[in-house]
């Protein structure tokens, strides 16, 4: 899709923003804002993607209201239902034409699926299913314009 603007909230270590931001690079264009509370996160992200990543510690609701033109939202903060819902509230007016709204989070709850039926969006669910592993498996939630 070549995204021009990627959020990402809950920044933990940072992998995943650099997993992004080098897709970003390949695609020659385009930003990450990666959000999360904690002032350690990020400790992975090395100043090679100044250009590319911008690193916000805050309240992910307090940054999302602050951002427009969203073209890939990934939620991976907070997982209570009621922040994951908050979240994507304010996404409403924020998201471009055909953005995109991920959560690693929809194996717990249902909250993007809820929400994509008010907005008369298209959701998918894709499960993990480890093999012969402790852990069960997550799952990935996926929202996009469409029927």
């Amino acid at each position: 899709m070549k995204p021009q603007l990627v959020v990402e909230t809950g920044t933990e270590k940072g992998l995943g923003s650099l997993v992004l931001a080098e897709a970003l690079i390949q695609n020659g264009s385009g930003r990450l804002i990666t959000v999360d509370m904690e002032p350690s996160s990020g400790l992975l992200i090395g100043a090679k993607y100044d250009g590319v990543i911008q690193r916000l510690i805050d309240d992910s609701l307090v940054a999302i209201s602050q951002i427009d033109q969203i073209d890939l939202f990934i939620h991976d903060s907070d997982h209570s239902a009621e922040h994951e819902a908050q979240e994507f509230e304010l996404l409403q007016s924020r998201l471009s034409v055909n953005g995109i709204v991920l959560s690693d989070n929809s194996h717990a709850t249902t909250e993007l699926a809820k929400w994509s039926l008010r907005q008369g969006r298209r959701f998918m669910y894709f499960a993990e299913e480890p093999l012969d592993h402790w852990y069960p498996g997550a799952g990935i939630g996926v929202s996009m314009k469409g029927s």
